[in-house]
C-alpha cells in the first residue's frame, strides 16, 4: 500500500453500491472541524475502492486534495469485497445495497471458481453465514419480481412480504384448481369448507344433536396471553382472549354444546391452563361429562418455556382432561398418557399457541376411528383438520379470525401438493 496527498479531480468513483449518501451533511461538518480522519482507498488507477461518502463530502466541499491509500487490487470480486467490509464497519448500508452487494460477489465468485462454488463457500471467505448468501440472492431475485417489495424497511419485513406472496399465490392457486375439478385438488377444497370463520357458540346450534364422534377442545385459557406474552409473538395480534370474569360462563356454554353434538359412547380432549384445572373440571362434569382423575399430557421434549426464568422452571408440558360420554372404548387401548411430541418452533407456527399436525394424529388414533367426524369448536391453526384428513376421518370447525384460516389454506394446499408429487414418484 502506498499513502499520498492525491488531487481530488484525478480520482474517480464510478459504480458505486451505495446510493444512500444519507448524513452527508453531518460529515462535511466533520471534515470543515476536523479534516479527514480516514484516507479514502483506492486502486492504481485511482478509482475509490472505500470512502464514497468521504469523496463525496469533500467534493461538495470544494476541496483540491484528499490523502488516499493506493492499494493493489487483485480483480472486481476484491474491490466489492473491500466496499462491503468498508460500509458494514462504518455507516450501514442500506439493506438493498448491502443485499446486492453480496449477490454480486456471490455472483462473480461463481464466476471465477466455476458451478462447483456455492454459497458456504462465499460466505467462509466473506466471514458470513451461508444462509446470510442465500438471503442475499434471494432478496434480489425477489426485488426483480415484485418490486414494490424494496420499499420496505427491513430486509426481514421485505422477505416475509415476499414470502406471503408467494403462499398467496399457492393458495389461490389450488383453490383454482379446486373449483375446476382439477386431480388432487378436493383436498384444498374441502378444507377451505370445513374451516368456518365465525363464533362456535353462535354458530354450533345449527348443528344437530349428536352427529360427532370425537372433539378436540382447545379454548383459550383465560389467562391473558396478551399481557403475558407482552405482545410480542408471531401471530398474536389475531389471537382473541376471554376476560376472567366471563371464563366460567364461556367455558359452561362450549361444554353443553360440545357434549349435545358428540354422539354416545365418544371421546372428547379437552386443553386446559393449569390455574383453571379444578373448576373446569368441575364445570365439565356439570355437563355430564365424565373425565379421567389422570389427565392427558403433551410432553415437550424439545424443552419449554416460562415468563420469569428468575423465578420458575420452564414449562415442558400441556395437560389435557380425557372426558366421556356414555362408555366408549379406546382404539389404541394401553396406551400412555404421555405424548411426547416436539413443540414447533415459532418461525413455523401459524398461530402462537399451535400444537404439531403429528401430536393430533396420535390423538386422532388413540380417541377414534377412522371415518370418524371430529369436532373443532376453537381451529386455531387448523392442524387438527389437517390430522384428521391424514387419518382418514373428516374435520369441522370454527375460529374468529380470518387471517388464521388464510395460513391454514396455505399450509393445506402446501400438504395438497405433497400428496401430488409423493403419487407422482
Amino acid at each position: 500500500m502506498e499513502f499520498k496527498i492525491a488531487k481530488l479531480t484525478d480520482l474517480k468513483c464510478e459504480n458505486r453500491f451505495r446510493e444512500d449518501m444519507g448524513g452527508i451533511k453531518d460529515l462535511e461538518e466533520s471534515i470543515t472541524d476536523k479534516g479527514i480522519i480516514q484516507p479514502i482507498t483506492v486502486d492504481p488507477d485511482m478509482n475509490v475502492i472505500a470512502g464514497g461518502r468521504r469523496y463525496t463530502a469533500c467534493k461538495n466541499l470544494g476541496l483540491e486534495t484528499i490523502p488516499v491509500v493506493i492499494r493493489k487490487i487483485s480483480g472486481p470480486i476484491e474491490a466489492r469485497e473491500l466496499e462491503l467490509f468498508e460500509n458494514i464497519y462504518r455507516k450501514d448500508m442500506t439493506w438493498q445495497e448491502k443485499a446486492n452487494l453480496m449477490a454480486e460477489i456471490h455472483t462473480l465468485m461463481k464466476a471465477q471458481n466455476g458451478p462447483s462454488w456455492n454459497a458456504k463457500a462465499t460466505g467462509k471467505i466473506m466471514g458470513s453465514s451461508t444462509a446470510a448468501i442465500y438471503d442475499a440472492v434471494e432478496l434480489v431475485e425477489a426485488i426483480k419480481i415484485l418490486p414494490e417489495i424494496a420499499e420496505f424497511p427491513t430486509a426481514d419485513a421485505a422477505r416475509k412480504a415476499y414470502k406471503r406472496a408467494i403462499e398467496h399465490t399457492i393458495v389461490t392457486e389450488a383453490l383454482a384448481d379446486a373449483k375446476e375439478g382439477i386431480k388432487n385438488s378436493d383436498f384444498v377444497k374441502v378444507a377451505d369448507g370445513q374451516y368456518i370463520v365465525g363464533d362456535f357458540l353462535k354458530r354450533i346450534g345449527v348443528v344437530a344433536d349428536e352427529v360427532m364422534d370425537f372433539a378436540e377442545v382447545d379454548p383459550p385459557y383465560g389467562i391473558d396471553l396478551h399481557t403475558i406474552r407482552k405482545g410480542k409473538g408471531q401471530h398474536m395480534g389475531e389471537y382473541n382472549e376471554i376476560k376472567e370474569a366471563d371464563y366460567e360462563e364461556f367455558i359452561r356454554k362450549t361444554a353443553t354444546q360440545v357434549y349435545r353434538v358428540l354422539k354416545n359412547n365418544t371421546f372428547c380432549v379437552w386443553w386446559h391452563g393449569p390455574t383453571w384445572k379444578d373448576k373446569i373440571e368441575k364445570i365439565l362434569q356439570e355437563c355430564k361429562f365424565r373425565t379421567d382423575v389422570i389427565p392427558g399430557i403433551w410432553y415437550k421434549p424439545n424443552g419449554g418455556v416460562t415468563s420469569a426464568p428468575d423465578l420458575f422452571l420452564a414449562r415442558s408440558y400441556e395437560p389435557f382432561f380425557i372426558c366421556y360420554k356414555g362408555a366408549p372404548i379406546l382404539r389404541w387401548r394401553g396406551r400412555s398418557n404421555v405424548y411426547p411430541y416436539a413443540g414447533l418452533p415459532e418461525s413455523q407456527r401459524i398461530h402462537p399457541t399451535e400444537r404439531p399436525t403429528e401430536l393430533i394424529q396420535d390423538l386422532l388414533r388413540t380417541f377414534a376411528y377412522p371415518g370418524a367426524r371430529v369436532m373443532v369448536p376453537f381451529l386455531g391453526s387448523g392442524n387438527t383438520l389437517l390430522a384428521a384428513a391424514r387419518e382418514g376421518m373428516h374435520g369441522h370447525g370454527y375460529d374468529l379470525s380470518k387471517t388464521y384460516k388464510e395460513n391454514f389454506l396455505i399450509r393445506a394446499a402446501k400438504e395438497q401438493i405433497k400428496q401430488h408429487e409423493q403419487k407422482g414418484q
